[in-house]
């Protein structure tokens, strides 16, 4: 009876440790849920501008602008309205809510403003 009862106790804690080294191992391993793109060559667009304000990014490297204002966004160079000074930079017209994705390659500082918007501005460093 006695040993028996040692078995059952023995294979309680056994399922228990299992149970536990589990779940611990599994916690690891989860995935973090990421909003809009997170990445170091991400522009946010709100109703108060740009943020940030300065970018500084390798050439070749892919840059995200998210729209998370209430209005349209057209992401363009300066000179307002000309947008000579980096073309790579001239966007389309970007909805509330979405993102764009584009490859910057020409090395210098460059500003970038709002072109339906241009009060609102900002600057990308590309190195």
């Amino acid at each position: 009876m006695k040993k028996s009862a040692i078995v059952a106790l023995a294979a309680v804690f056994i399922i228990i440790g299992v149970t536990f080294l589990t779940s611990k191992s599994s916690k690891k391993s989860k995935p973090e849920v990421k909003t809009f793109a997170t990445s170091s060559n991400t522009i946010n667009y709100s109703d108060n501008g740009f943020d940030p304000i300065s970018l500084q990014v390798k050439s070749g490297e892919t840059v995200t602008i998210n729209n998370k204002s209430s209005r349209p966004l057209q992401f363009s160079s300066d000179d307002h309205p000309t947008h000579t000074k980096n073309t790579e930079l001239n966007q389309s017209v970007l909805s509330p809510g979405k993102s764009l994705a584009f490859k910057v390659t020409k090395l210098g500082t460059y500003g970038y403003h709002d072109h339906l918007n241009s009060e609102q501005a900002g600057k990308i460093i590309v190195n």
